[in-house]
């Protein structure tokens, strides 16, 4: 289900192959002592902006949260900030999100990974289809809109 949700390029979904070595170089790569350090800097400047969203707003705390941990990570991957929880990379990865997390909910799809060949049937599968389309189509969104800014930002 979750490799043809992401089209096999998930770290935790895809194995020990080359695709599974280079995402883990990467993910290492961003990760390294050196780089983590300059994390911690993004990581205060947003823990700063998030006790001051709390101070102004204390009954939007649920929603300052999800919008200091959506910026850091914009931050660290992208080198852009999520400003407010309203901003559009925000709501198409919440979004995104919430399509993942039920996707693989036990019982809510037939076992397409033990049984691939399930995919290429007709009639009521159609609808699974659909909806994993959907989420394909969400993530692979999300992830481009991401990319494309990030290789804008950096080189131009």
């Amino acid at each position: 289900m979750g490799t043809l949700i992401t089209g096999g390029l998930s770290i935790v979904l895809v194995g020990n192959s080359e695709v599974w070595r280079a995402l883990r170089k990467a993910t290492h790569t961003m990760l390294a002592t050196q780089l983590s350090l300059q994390h911690l800097v993004i990581q205060k400047a947003e823990a700063a902006q998030l006790m001051y969203d709390i101070l102004r707003s204390p009954e939007a705390f649920f929603t300052h949260i999800r919008r200091y941990s959506n910026s850091v990570i914009l931050s660290v991957l992208n080198g852009k900030r999520c400003p407010r929880y309203e901003f559009p990379e925000a709501k198409a990865f919440y979004t995104v999100n919430r399509l993942w997390n039920h996707a693989p909910e036990p019982g809510a799809h037939p076992p397409l990974d033990l049984l691939p060949f399930l995919s290429y049937l007709p009639g009521s599968w159609k609808d699974l289809a659909s909806r994993l389309g959907h989420y394909s189509a969400s993530c692979t969104l999300v992830y481009s809109m991401k990319a494309a800014k990030t290789t804008k930002s950096r080189y131009h």
